[in-house]
Formats: structure tokens, C-alpha cells, sequence
């Protein structure tokens, strides 16, 4: 048994597809009488997606989060606004407008260096246009009104023009840009929701009660979605301690003899980690701990409209994901232009499409 991400390993053996709704709460048929499941306790569709092989489960989650966009509502209040934007224009609009007012040089900072892991905002604002990088595995990013192509154009826009996307944001990784927002250093920035638990923190922030979320912007404010992530753990097919292999499974990410996912509520009541199972939602100690940092009903909602990433499954997904990050780096230093930056990543998936058919 061992830890699956689905941001990372675990993907030639797991493939994510939409989970049919009967599957949402059951194991896989070789765990049934031995994983103790929970009638009332069902995850939400991206969850079950990514753990979800041909209709059968084959991990079981201690945790979950989707992206938002998180902002400082004390460095909007000061630049006369009161809501956060609903639009990647919007965006762009009130960084302008805090940028004019002399509060910050740039307004907006994301993790944008190079990682092993996936550059989760790109995939939530792809997600929020209610669109996708591939279909059924083939790469549509650069075809005719690709809401990729007008998302990189954005993002061009917002770091060479308008100057309210910080350019150093390729050299940030996720610490330091937590680190930052926490000191008041950026009023926008897309990450987990779990974010908003340091960030909300007296103790570790100067920002403190001033960090809200939000959905991701769209292009239009018409469509909505984010990206979200589950990690997991699964049992092998073939071991030779199967029964204290479930015994440890039921612990670590299922059901307690009272109903209850144990580990998964510790992790989000120790450390804001976000949760798969829908009961922990009516759980009095998880809605106390949650509404210290962050707002229900806001928390909510980025879970119902995420989405997992559609082709973790093939085994060229890592590559495909370090070469996303590189082009993605290079639209922001203006050294690819959006539309043929859609083109490449597209001859780049067929190509390793190709390589592994």
C-alpha cells in the first residue's frame, strides 16, 4: 500500500475518469466485506474522478483542495474596491487601480517556477472557463477559440503591459509566494483553499483576518470552475499481509466504527488540509475550525465546481506537465507569443502520444 497523488505518481495503473454515480462510495469488488465504507459518507465527482479506474476505486482520500483566487481585502478597501473580480479583466482593472494608488508595484504574484509538481493554477483557470486542454486525450489547446490561447494572452498582457503580474513569479515556488502573501507583499494570487489557514493565522501572518477566497476568474463571468487535487491511498492487487494492509487502509483513509473518516478530519483540523468526504461538511468541529480562516460557504463552492485534470492516466503525463510549465514561463517573459505557444504544446502532447501508443 502507499500514498497516491493525483498530481503526481500512480498514473499508468490509476486512470482519472468521471466516476459513475453507484461508484462514489464503494471500493473496488476484490476490497468489498474488508474496506469499511460509510453509507452517508460520499466524495465529491472530482474526488471520486481521480480515484476512479473503468467504474471501480482504487484508493480511498485523506485529502483534497481546489484552487481559488485568494485576495487582500484590506489592499482593496484601500483602493476603493469592494468586491473581488469576477473577470480576468476585472483583475487586471483593480490591480491597475491599487498599482495607481501607490499601495503595490504588482498586485498579482503566482508560483510560476519550474516544479515536479503541477502548476495548479494554469489548470484552475483553464477549469473556470469551463473548458480543457484535451479532448479525450487529444490536445486541443490551440485550436479556433481556445480559451487557453486568450488565457496566455492574458497572462502576456498582465506581466509585459500592464505591469500588475510580478515578473519574478517565474523564480516563486508555492513557499515563498505563501511567504509573501502573507507579509502584504501581493492583493491576488491563485491557491488551495488550505492556504487561507497560515494566511489567516495571527501567529504566522501580518495579513490576518484580511485574506477572503473567491471563485477563479473567467474570461467572460459566465463560467465557472477551478482545478482541484486528491491524494490517496491505495492497496496492491498482490500482497502477502493483505489483512493488516486494509486494517491500515480503514485507518488512514476510510471509516471509523462510528462513521466517521478519521485521519481525513485530524489532517483538516490540525493543519486545514481539505477533505473528501461530503459528512465532515455538518461536522460541528470542522465548521468551527473552518470559519477561524476561511468563509463556508466560499470553501464550498470551489469544491462543487472543481474538476479533476482530464488525462492524469497517460503515462506521459509528467512530461506533458513539465513542458506546460516551460511554455507557460516563456508566454510570461514574452518570449513566445500565446497562440503559438498553443501550438507547440499541442505537436508536444501528439508527439508523446505518439511515443508511447
Amino acid at each position: 500500500m502507499g500514498s497516491c497523488s493525483s498530481t503526481r505518481t500512480c498514473r499508468s495503473s490509476t486512470r482519472r475518469s468521471p466516476a459513475p454515480s453507484s461508484s462514489r462510495s464503494s471500493p473496488p469488488s476484490s476490497w468489498a466485506g474488508a474496506v469499511r465504507t460509510c453509507s452517508t459518507c460520499t466524495t465529491n465527482p472530482s474526488v471520486a474522478a481521480a480515484m476512479t479506474y473503468q467504474g471501480k476505486r482504487y484508493g480511498l482520500p485523506y485529502y483534497t483542495d481546489s484552487q481559488g483566487l485568494v485576495y487582500n481585502t484590506d489592499i482593496l478597501r484601500r483602493a476603493g474596491i469592494s468586491t473581488p473580480p469576477r473577470t480576468l479583466d476585472e483583475l487586471e482593472a483593480q490591480a491597475l487601480r491599487i498599482k495607481a494608488a501607490g499601495l503595490l508595484e504588482y498586485p498579482i504574484g503566482l508560483a510560476a517556477q519550474l516544479s515536479d509538481t503541477a502548476m495548479m493554477w494554469i489548470w484552475a483557470l483553464v477549469h473556470a472557463n469551463e473548458s480543457d486542454l484535451f479532448d479525450r486525450s487529444q490536445p486541443v489547446m490551440g485550436r479556433s477559440g481556445s480559451a487557453f490561447v486568450a488565457i496566455l494572452e492574458w497572462l502576456q498582457r498582465a506581466t509585459q503591459r500592464s505591469r500588475v503580474l510580478d515578473p519574478a513569479s517565474i523564480q516563486t515556488l508555492p513557499v515563498p509566494l505563501d511567504n509573501a502573501m502573507m507579509a502584504g507583499r501581493y492583493a491576488f494570487t491563485l491557491a488551495p483553499r488550505y492556504s487561507l489557514r497560515n494566511y489567516n493565522n495571527p501567529e504566522k501572518s501580518t495579513t490576518a483576518g484580511a485574506m477572503l477566497l473567491a471563485g477563479v476568474p473567467s474570461l467572460d463571468g459566465r463560467t465557472e470552475g477551478t482545478a482541484s487535487t486528491a491524494r490517496m491511498y491505495c492497496l496492491k492487487r498482490e500482497t502477502e499481509v493483505r489483512d493488516k494492509a486494509i486494517r491500515l487502509l480503514n485507518y488512514l483513509g476510510g471509516f471509523d466504527e462510528h462513521g466517521v473518516p478519521y485521519t481525513a478530519k485530524f489532517w483538516f483540523l490540525q493543519r486545514g488540509l481539505g477533505f473528501a468526504y461530503d459528512a465532515l461538511r455538518s461536522d460541528s468541529e470542522v465548521d468551527t475550525t473552518l470559519r477561524k480562516f476561511a468563509d463556508p460557504t466560499a470553501y464550498a463552492y470551489l469544491a462543487e465546481v472543481s474538476r479533476a485534470r482530464s488525462i492524469l492516466s497517460v503515462p506521459w503525463y509528467a512530461e506533458f506537465e513539465a513542458a506546460l510549465q516551460r511554455t507557460v514561463q516563456r508566454v510570461l517573459t514574452g518570449g513566445t507569443a500565446p497562440r503559438e505557444a498553443a501550438a507547440e504544446l499541442d505537436r508536444a502532447a501528439a508527439s508523446l502520444a505518439n511515443r508511447y501508443a
